[in-house]
């Protein structure tokens, strides 16, 4: 049973294409990659925001540092109080460092707007058969398409960099803290 189907499946005629409901989905298509783009940057907006809070915090827990040195005698400190705040340190300055390179300006494909989709639409509007027209404007889609792929390709894979950094940043950042509290617990329990 299931083989005469397939063969009555494969002797029906291929019915051509309707040119109209092929545009409507790349045009849906297009739009989709107009959303996700979108979203993408929205994404990209959050990481540089969360790297800011990132330095802020580490900015903050520096000047404290700094600040409780200033008041104490680091020489005094036991080694490894003194192996801590130096740990500390180091881990909040890369703490900074990481952030820093993660918010950096990079260079992006941009969306296929403005003078790309221009030159496309002043050649689409030039074409004087219009028998050709559908097919025209099908490939018109499809070089949107491929533009908006390659941008978006490019914008995902800068966001996967940047919270891979910032990722990294917040696990210093937190070693950073960690040994903060376990040199002022040292201190507070050792004082004479």
């Amino acid at each position: 049973m299931a083989k005469k189907k397939a063969a009555e499946i494969q002797q029906q005629p291929v019915q051509p294409r309707d040119p109209d409901s092929e545009s409507k989905l790349l045009e849906s298509v297009v739009d989709a990659c107009k959303e996700e783009h979108s979203e993408l940057w929205t994404n990209w907006r959050h990481l540089d925001s969360k790297a800011q809070g990132t330095i802020t915090v580490a900015g903050v827990f520096l000047a404290a540092a700094f600040a409780f040195v200033r008041t104490l005698s680091v020489w005094k400190m036991d080694l490894g109080c003194q192996i801590m705040l130096v740990g500390s340190l180091t881990c909040l300055i890369s703490t900074v460092v990481i952030s820093v390179v993660a918010i950096r300006v990079r260079a992006v494909t941009g969306p296929p707007l403005g003078q790309l989709l221009q030159k496309t639409v002043r050649d689409l509007l030039n074409v004087t058969d219009e028998k050709e027209m559908p097919a025209r404007y099908r490939n018109h889609l499809n070089d949107q398409l491929n533009a908006w792929s390659q941008t978006i390709e490019d914008v995902r894979t800068q966001n996967s960099r940047k919270a891979k950094l910032l990722n990294a940043a917040h696990i210093v950042l937190l070693l950073a803290i960690s040994l903060v509290a376990m040199m002022t617990g040292l201190l507070i329990f050792t004082q004479e």
